[in-house]
């Protein structure tokens, strides 16, 4: 049996680059490549779920979005 994982990414220069504000192709690809390959995908990030809106051209990978409560 394949083992499976939680993978958990930050936003910030980790999926979402500084320079051109937007996630580069070879993220999309990977996680696109982690998801066929059944692991989870789940971002971490301190910022509330409701400012966060550069994630669209992976939102259909994401498992899960954890941040703080407010």
């Amino acid at each position: 049996m394949k083992e499976r994982y939680a993978l958990f990414f930050d936003i910030d220069d980790t999926l979402v680059s500084f320079k051109t504000h937007e996630i580069p192709p070879s993220t999309i690809f990977a996680l696109t490549q982690a998801k066929a390959n059944g692991h989870r995908v789940f971002i971490a990030t301190g910022r509330p779920t409701l400012i966060i809106t550069n994630l669209g051209a992976i939102q259909h990978l994401i498992d899960e979005t954890m941040s703080p409560r407010l």
